[in-house]
């Protein structure tokens, strides 16, 4: 189980990409979202009850509505009545970016669906279409070999890239490959977030990493299509470049 959130009473949830242990929060960079809703809470404590050995229940939704809620073993279906969740909204809303996207992540892979519509495609198509895509990425974990091992700043930078990585430099893609701004005996990136704002009003977040894997993760993807929401998610990813280590 990979789902972070946390429903209090009945009328306000905290949910994104941090795990509940206080011992890290100073280390990583993350984000998430908080509501003030009875309705969301009922969404959630839906996929809650789920995990505890209930029966998830099924709703209908709009895919290109204002906000959605979705979960990987979720039965939330779109008009057409095919189930809707995570990875298929993903690749949706990358085809969708008219201008821009900018995405932060703690990983990255193909991420596959039922079609083998791979994300990494995806993206490389946004690109050539004239959208300007820029990605920062966890670098240590963007490359391949054991992240456990100690080494020096200089070796760690010539680890090659792991194969989607490179696939999206090679494309022309602006890929950040970020770590903190000390030296540590196994090198040491913060980024642990998993969003995406794309054309700087719409919010994709919640606990899903971009790869294969969590497909098959409980995992949560929050949906917000609204400028005031992206803001400050505009505004992190700018921090994010300014603060610490970027090697593109």
């Amino acid at each position: 189980m990979h789902n972070k959130f946390i429903i209090f009473g009945d009328e306000d949830v905290i949910t994104g990409s941090f795990n509940i242990t206080f011992d890290r929060w100073w280390a990583n960079w993350e984000s998430g979202m908080t509501f003030h809703s009875r309705g969301v809470c009922r969404l959630f404590d839906n996929i809650f009850q789920s995990v505890r050995g209930g029966v998830i229940q099924r709703y209908g939704i709009d895919p290109l509505g204002h906000f959605n809620l979705l979960y990987t073993f979720g039965r939330n279906t779109a008009m057409n009545g095919r189930y809707y969740r995570p990875h298929h909204a993903i690749v949706s809303e990358v085809h969708r970016a008219r201008h821009s996207i900018k995405l932060c992540l703690f990983l990255i892979g193909e991420l596959l669906g039922e079609f083998h519509d791979s994300v990494i495609d995806a993206l490389i198509h946004a690109k050539r279409r004239g959208v300007d895509v820029k990605i920062i990425l966890n670098g240590h974990l963007a490359r391949q070999g054991s992240p456990g091992k100690e080494h020096p700043m200089a070796e760690e930078l010539r680890r090659p890239l792991l194969p989607a990585v490179q696939r999206l430099k090679n494309a022309g893609i602006g890929v950040a490959l970020v770590y903190g701004v000390d030296d540590l005996p196994v090198p040491y990136s913060p980024i642990h977030s998993k969003y995406c704002i794309f054309d700087d009003y719409l919010v994709l977040d919640g606990s899903f990493n971009w790869y294969n894997a969590s497909v098959f993760s409980h995992d949560i993807v929050i949906i917000a299509a609204n400028r005031e929401v992206a803001q400050p998610y505009l505004f992190e990813f700018e921090q994010i470049l300014r603060r610490l280590r970027v090697f593109w």
